[in-house]
This record gives C-alpha cells, sequence and structure tokens, in this order.
C-alpha cells in the first residue's frame, strides 16, 4: 500500500492489519463478514462514495448473502420512502399488474442524484430479490426494499390523502394538509417558516399524523398483522410521519448548526425501527 506524505501512519498500521482482501471475486470473499455478523439484527453496509461501481456491487453481495444465510427480511436503504416502497411491492409481488419490471420499479426516484438508485447493481439486485421472494409463500418471510429517509414532504402528504380518501374520513386532513399549498416546495416553506414570514404547518402536520397512529393501532389490535389492509395502513403511516418530521428538518435547515442532521439521523432510527416492529423483529 502506497502513502502520500500527510497520511496518518496509525491509521495506515491499523487498516494494514484489519483489512481483509477480496482475493477470489466470489461470494466467499464475505465469509469473514458474515461470521462477524453473528446473530446481530441489524448489520450497516456504509460506502465510501456515492455512485462507485465497486460499492455498489460488493454491498449487495453482502446483502444477498444476509438475506439466504442469515434470514433477513428487511433492506433499508438511505433513500426516500415513496420510491423504495414501489421497488418493495414489486419485489414481494404486490403489484404485478402495475409494475412490469426491475427498471419500472425504480422509476419513482427522480430526485436527484437518481443515478444512486437507477442503475444496473440495483436493477440487478432487485431482479434477484424478486426471484428470491417468488419461491416464497408467506409474504411475512420474503424480504422488503424500504427507503428510510425523510425529503418527500410534498409527495407524502399527497399520498396521506390517498389513503384516506379510501379507507377514511378525509376531509379534516386535507384542510390541515392545507397549509402547505402555498408553497412550491420543502425550501420555500423552510424559508418563509425561519424568518417568520408566515406560520409554521407543524400543529398542522402532527394532527394528522395523530390520526393516522390511532388509526394503525385499531386495525393491530383487531389482529389484522397480515392482512393487506394493515400494510397500506402502515405505508400511509410512515408517509404521515415523513410529513411531521420532513416538516421540522425544513423549518430548522436554514439556522445551520447540527440540528438539522438530528432531525434526519432520528428519524431514520425511528423508521427501521417501525420496519423491524411491522416485520415481527420489534
Amino acid at each position: 500500500m502506497t502513502t502520500s506524505s500527510k497520511s496518518n501512519p496509525k491509521v495506515l498500521q491499523l487498516i494494514q492489519e484489519y483489512a481483509q482482501r477480496l482475493r477470489s471475486h466470489t461470494p466467499a470473499d464475505y465469509d469473514l463478514i458474515l461470521s462477524a455478523v453473528g446473530d446481530a439484527q441489524v448489520v450497516m453496509i456504509g460506502e465510501a462514495s456515492h455512485g462507485s461501481h465497486e460499492f455498489y456491487f460488493h454491498r449487495a453481495e453482502i446483502t444477498k448473502r444476509l438475506i439466504e444465510e442469515k434470514g433477513f427480511t428487511i433492506v433499508a436503504c438511505e433513500a426516500d420512502w415513496l420510491p423504495a416502497y414501489r421497488v418493495n411491492r414489486w419485489v414481494k409481488g404486490i403489484s404485478l399488474s402495475t409494475i412490469k419490471d426491475a427498471d419500472d420499479a425504480l422509476k419513482d426516484f427522480t430526485r436527484f442524484p437518481s443515478w444512486m438508485w437507477r442503475n444496473n447493481v440495483v436493477v440487478d439486485f432487485i431482479t434477484w430479490l424478486r426471484k428470491y421472494n417468488d419461491q416464497i409463500n408467506d409474504q411475512q418471510k420474503k424480504a422488503g426494499f424500504f427507503g428510510i429517509d425523510l425529503y418527500s414532504l410534498q409527495s407524502s402528504r399527497e399520498e396521506v390523502i390517498k389513503y384516506l380518501e379510501k379507507n377514511a374520513p378525509v376531509k379534516i386532513a386535507r384542510k390541515n394538509y392545507g397549509c402547505f399549498e402555498k408553497y412550491t416546495d420543502e425550501h420555500e416553506y423552510g424559508v418563509c417558516a425561519a424568518t417568520n414570514l408566515s406560520s409554521t404547518c407543524e400543529k398542522e402536520a402532527i394532527k394528522v399524523l395523530t390520526k393516522m397512529l390511532e388509526q394503525h393501532a385499531k386495525l393491530i389490535a383487531e389482529d389484522k398483522t397480515d392482512n393487506m389492509e394493515v400494510h397500506e395502513s402502515f405505508y400511509a403511516m410512515e408517509n404521515a410521519k415523513i410529513v411531521r418530521e420532513a416538516e421540522k428538518y425544513y423549518r430548522h435547515m436554514f439556522e445551520g448548526g447540527q440540528i438539522t442532521w438530528n432531525i434526519r439521523d432520528t428519524h431514520t432510527c425511528d423508521c427501521l425501527q417501525d420496519l423491524l416492529n411491522n416485520n415481527g423483529h420489534g
């Protein structure tokens, strides 16, 4: 390993001591990683760049082994909830009539940088995941694909309204969420709320979320955990949580400091815990 004169020799020594070379370019390269995982419930796989093929490829191969050998059923990505849930429906065989193939499943990833998810490695991975799930009859045991980020304030708001139009009284929610309609996007809302050019939509977002939580709890109490009605309620409930947390995020983003990072990180942790609970791991 070559080094520059500015490198920290202690760090380089540690890397050289503990790094494991990928020698065979086969799944066996990851044996040590799988051994280190043990019986962990959550495995975090990072990357050193946004968009390098090598990181994407190895991450996908490790994830396949976690699913096949360790029984993992949740692939939680640093991605938006809505477009990832479209992928989830496809890999689980839920929306076969409306989603044609892997490329079509990924089409809702339009926010920059869309190439983080709409690339050949992800296409190959979710195609593999779909084939893997097709061999499993129990929907609860199929591996899902989810996004746990919070950037979709406006589109998540629209999804909550769509759900309520079909499943519950929508008039009050439409009135509360109407607070956001005068803004062209989340950033405009953030500027206006942060500079007191207009009142915030915090209370309105909380009101809708409270209603969604109550409704989902009612379905769970009716023991419909393997019912599609519960899955769609869960999807809508998470969208309502995104609206509430994204409202807070964009309202604080122009203040500087660490608060927005903490809001975002807390949301991703909460979303992951919700996924674990919903999939029977909590």
